[in-house]
Formats: C-alpha cells, sequence, structure tokens
C-alpha cells in the first residue's frame, strides 16, 4: 500500500506523522502540556522526532490542515474529532497573541458583566427585593469577578 502523501511542501513528511497526530502533539508542545491524545499510537517517539526536524513547514502545515476535509481528519486513531483538531490549529496560528487577545476579551466581559449585576442589584435593592433568588445570584456573581480581578491585579494584569 503506498502512503498518501499531501500536495504541498513537505506533505509527504506530514503524512508520515499524520496532519491530526501533528496538531495534537504541536497542541501539547505550544499550548497545552496537559493535552496528551498524541500518546495514542505506539510510534509517537518517531514521530516527535519528525515533529522537531520540520519545524520550518509547521505553521503552512497549520494553514493546510484548516482547509482539509473534515471526513479525513474525523479518521485517526487518537480520538480528536475534526471540529476539535481543527480549533487546535487555530489556537497554534493565533499563539500568545491569540491568547492574549482572548484575555482581554475574557476581561472585558468580567468588568462590563459586574457593572451589569451591580446596577442590577440596586433596582432589586431599591424594590426591596434583597432576598430575592435573583439578588442573591448577581450578589454571588459581583463577589466572584471581584475575587477574578483581584488575582488579575496582585499577578500584574490589570
Amino acid at each position: 500500500m503506498t502512503q498518501q502523501s499531501y500536495p504541498f511542501e513537505g506533505g509527504s513528511r506530514l503524512a508520515s506523522m499524520g496532519a491530526t497526530w501533528f496538531v495534537s502533539y504541536a497542541y501539547h508542545d505550544k499550548v497545552d502540556p496537559t493535552h496528551r491524545n498524541w500518546e495514542r499510537v505506539s510510534t509517537a517517539q518517531n514521530r516527535i522526532g519528525q515533529y522537531n526536524s520540520t519545524s520550518r513547514y509547521h505553521d503552512a502545515w497549520l494553514k493546510k490542515i484548516l482547509e482539509m476535509n473534515p471526513a479525513n481528519l474525523n479518521k485517526n486513531t487518537i480520538g480528536l474529532s475534526a471540529q476539535e483538531v481543527r480549533c487546535m490549529a487555530q489556537k497554534l496560528l493565533e499563539g500568545p497573541t491569540g491568547r492574549l487577545r482572548s484575555f482581554e476579551e475574557m476581561l472585558r466581559f468580567v468588568q462590563d458583566d459586574m457593572e451589569r449585576k451591580k446596577a442590577e442589584m440596586a433596582q432589586l435593592q431599591a424594590q426591596g427585593k434583597e432576598r430575592s433568588a435573583t439578588f442573591k445570584q448577581y450578589l454571588a456573581d459581583k463577589l466572584f469577578y471581584q475575587r477574578v480581578l483581584a488575582l488579575y491585579d496582585k499577578h500584574g494584569l490589570l
């Protein structure tokens, strides 16, 4: 049986590793060291050697993988869906800049939602509804957000 090859530079090397395995290991290597699906193949150590020797292709491969047929990406033995593979590939392409953007979006959400909860609590308080389940939930959310923001501040993220 002839081994598949992809029609782009370094495609035969990617094919010998497996596109899904490559994304899984790169995600482990660059984003989340607790991600371990790549270990589910007996040839992982050989593939790591190939991965390390092909770094010049990695960004181009990730872009090509995002364009691949989901049915083909689903054909893997490491338990990842095409959607998971694509999500990991996208995060790898975004790199630290993408993570920073995600953090900034989350920070804005926390700050905005805390202000909304405070305003809603003030309205409920004015209506004498301090004992309502809604008021208590808003209070819990507000306290949680204050804790999160205090941790961000403590670590120099604000």
